[in-house]
């Protein structure tokens, strides 16, 4: 597996935003509030909730996952993401 493709962090930021960390130094912003609310399961939906939307964990480096695996987006999906919420991490100076 690249470094491009390994995810070594992912922090909450508010609502259905997480920031993602890539071992290749890319952070990536990215917005679950459409995949929740929108193409989630009924069964999934519940992990969009604000209590257990906090409550994701990253999988070695290889995924980002809510509930023993009920929600599960590996970490190649979520860095090619882009059409549907993921945007690059606005830097540090630029804030």
């Amino acid at each position: 597996m690249s470094k491009r493709s390994q995810l070594i962090g992912a922090e909450h930021l508010h609502d259905h935003v997480l920031k993602l960390k890539f071992a290749d130094g890319v952070e990536l912003m990215a917005d679950f509030a459409t995949y929740f609310n929108t193409y989630a399961t009924v069964g999934e939906r519940r992990y969009g909730g604000p209590k257990l939307f906090k409550r994701f964990k990253i999988v070695g480096v290889h995924a980002l996952e809510w509930g023993d695996m009920a929600v599960v987006f590996s970490a190649e999906r979520l860095r090619s993401w882009r059409s549907t919420g993921v945007l690059p991490a606005r830097s540090k100076q630029a804030a």
